[in-house]
């Protein structure tokens, strides 16, 4: 299925993001950090194309709230105009409006 080699793309993406970006940090590479900055959120942006991609296969909604929050995440990143350093900032508030639409 293209939609699981999607996710685990994006999963392998995130893990070494953030390797770079705590390689970066212990060497005192900026550059690095973004890399590895841009590299999460492109795994971010996979597994959640891999949800949709899901979706479609299946016709069954994913249901996941992770899904929800991560595929929000990535617009309000692209929204922003995809700017370094502020992943956990999209990610928290993406977490805030899935819970207020889930409350009420």
């Amino acid at each position: 299925m293209v939609s699981v080699a999607e996710k685990a793309s994006g999963l392998a993406n995130e893990v070494i993001g953030k390797a770079k970006q705590g390689i970066g940090s212990a060497v005192g590479s900026d550059k690095l950090k973004e890399e590895g900055i841009a590299q999460e959120l492109k795994g971010h942006a996979q597994q959640a194309i891999g949800d949709v991609k899901a979706v479609v296969e299946t016709g069954v909604a994913a249901g996941d709230r992770e899904s929800e929050v991560r595929e929000r995440a990535y617009r309000i990143w692209q929204g922003e105009g995809s700017p370094h350093g502020r992943e956990h900032d999209h990610w928290y508030r993406a977490e805030r409006e899935v819970d207020e639409e889930e409350a009420g």
